[in-house]
């Protein structure tokens, strides 16, 4: 899915951004792990979530909004501490 989410902003001009393309693997790789997140549970397509959850990620993207942004946001990364429950992760600060 990563590389059809990148397609898909392209095709679409959707105003967000791919922060960590381009970046080398010894600067930013999350391969086969289990990260923390904050949920929406507010936003009525995360109802029944918990606010704080698991995600199983795998050389995943990490997206920005951009201006004209108009969406909603319903998942991000934990601000405070480490994201990282189980696996091996290089360039945290850039989650």
């Amino acid at each position: 899915m990563n590389k059809s989410s990148s397609f898909a902003i392209e095709q679409l001009h959707l105003p967000v951004t791919n922060i960590v393309a381009g970046l080398k693997r010894k600067d930013y790789f999350v391969g086969t792990s289990i990260l923390n997140v904050k949920i929406d549970t507010t936003h009525p397509v995360m109802s029944g979530m918990l606010e704080n959850a698991k995600i199983f990620v795998d050389r995943s993207l990490v997206f920005t909004t951009d201006e004209g942004f108009e969406g909603s946001i319903l998942t991000i990364y934990q601000e405070e501490g480490s994201s990282l429950t189980s696996g091996y992760m290089l360039g945290e600060k850039y989650l």
